[in-house]
């Protein structure tokens, strides 16, 4: 029954990072239609915001150790759009493996950032 909180919990917050990359997708289609580039740094930057929100938001639900759900989630985050990179035949450079590096460590210290309590 724990466990089953703990999955609910991460599928909740899972929500947020897939919103998020669909509605980034459509900006950035609209935007390379109306000819700006998207920088790749650019794209970096905002999934580490969204990762970064979503690993506070998860710990603010667990009490202890919430660096280690930050963590668990950022890497189950990574590898979920590493797949779906797989199914539209990126091919994974050391780039790639940075990128998905930076968002499960966002996620971590968002989580982390949930721990500090304010006087």
């Amino acid at each position: 029954m724990i466990f089953l909180n703990y999955i609910i919990k991460y599928l909740k917050t899972l929500a947020i990072p897939f919103i998020s990359l669909i509605i980034m997708s459509i900006l950035f289609s609209i935007t390379n239609l109306l000819g700006f580039k998207t920088n790749n740094i650019f794209i970096l930057i905002a999934m580490s915001i969204v990762m970064f929100i979503s690993g506070y938001l998860l710990s603010k639900e667990f009490t202890k150790k919430k660096y280690i759900h930050g963590l668990i989630f950022g890497i189950i985050t990574s590898i979920l759009y590493l797949l779906l990179s797989l199914i539209f035949h990126k091919e994974l450079t050391f780039n790639t493996f940075i990128y998905y590096l930076v968002i499960a460590a966002s996620s971590m210290l968002g989580s982390m950032l949930s721990s500090l309590k304010t006087k």
